[in-house]
């Protein structure tokens, strides 16, 4: 009987010590559970904080941008602006817009950011693109109103922002940056003549002139051509050695395109890809005659818009033929 008190003492005692385990254990487990719960608390508090921060920064981003560009449009208002030529497209860095020579973004430097400015002659048009230190900002042309927290991209790479691209059909480019902000040329979707060459053509003395085109790959070329003329042709007969384009009254890319006299000529290329080149083969009378050339390309957006690029006109004899 001894033996069967001790054996139930000894079942009692190690059933309280499971109970006593499991109590512990569920402690634990609570306390463990309440840790989790607060990290995650905190973590989404951390979350939400930094989503409103950034949410604050990314409006300050716009509204940056915005005033940078409100201050280039009373640049264009000034009277002795450069951003006259419709023909041009203008890149001015923000470290060259007057009264935003140190404005940063909430992230940090504008690192490489420009406004980009045309001109038709009558009204300007505006647009933004460029990034921060950070690789933040606006790849593509954006205009004022598309300048927007939703348009705002990040990891933009230096590499991605272009400032060889015109608005529209604009070849030319002056770009105005650099710690002097000076003025420098580019050329936007070349089209030009490339090289010029004395030739003989059916035994007789001509001239062959190389015209090149590189076009973005963004636009679908659709015809390649060269306008020509000579000095009798543009309706100009006294001493055909003279270079009209040295002589304001002529304006030989205006009678060149609207071809008023009926006399100007045309080559087309049999394949109007986008980069490549093709000649104009002109024979000669006399040495000193003088032929110009005008190459263009017509191409259309992925809207349907149509486009047509002219390079400079270029004047020749066979004499400064090589």
């Amino acid at each position: 009987m001894d033996n069967n008190m001790n054996n139930n003492y000894v079942t009692n005692n190690n059933d309280g010590r499971i109970e006593e385990i499991k109590t512990k254990s569920r402690k634990i487990v609570s306390i463990t559970t309440l840790i989790s719960i607060l990290v995650i608390i905190v973590a989404l508090i951390l979350i939400w904080t930094t989503m409103f921060i950034d949410d604050n920064k990314d409006e300050e981003y716009i509204a940056t941008i915005k005033s940078i560009v409100t201050s280039a449009k009373e640049m264009t208002k000034e009277e002795d602006n450069i951003f006259t030529d419709d023909r041009t497209t203008y890149f001015v860095s923000t470290k060259c817009v007057k009264g935003k020579e140190n404005t940063k973004s909430p992230y940090g430097d504008l690192d490489q950011a420009y406004v980009v400015i045309s001109y038709d002659g009558e009204n300007y048009s505006y647009y933004f693109t460029g990034r921060d230190a950070k690789g933040k900002g606006f790849v593509k042309f954006t205009s004022e109103k598309d300048i927007t927290i939703e348009n705002l991209k990040t990891g933009i790479e230096k590499s991605d922002i272009t400032t060889n691209r015109g608005v529209g059909d604009r070849t030319k480019v002056i770009i105005i940056d650099g710690a002097d902000c000076k003025e420098r040329e580019d050329n936007s979707y070349k089209v030009e003549i490339s090289k010029i060459e004395k030739y003989e053509y059916d035994e007789k003395k001509a001239i062959k002139l190389y015209a090149y085109r590189e076009i973005d790959e963004e636009y679908t070329v659709t015809k390649v051509g060269i306008l020509y003329a000579s000095n009798p042709t543009l309706g100009y007969y006294t001493n055909d050695g003279k270079n009209l384009l040295e002589d304001e009254t002529h304006k030989v890319e205006e009678l060149l395109k609207t071809n008023k006299n009926g006399n100007v000529s045309e080559i087309v290329a049999k394949n109007p890809t986008n980069i490549g080149d093709y000649a104009l083969i002109y024979t000669i009378v006399k040495d000193t005659d003088m032929v110009y050339a005008l190459p263009y390309v017509e191409a259309t957006d992925a809207t349907g818009k149509e486009y047509k690029f002219y390079g400079p006109v270029t004047a020749a004899n066979y004499e400064q033929a090589k």
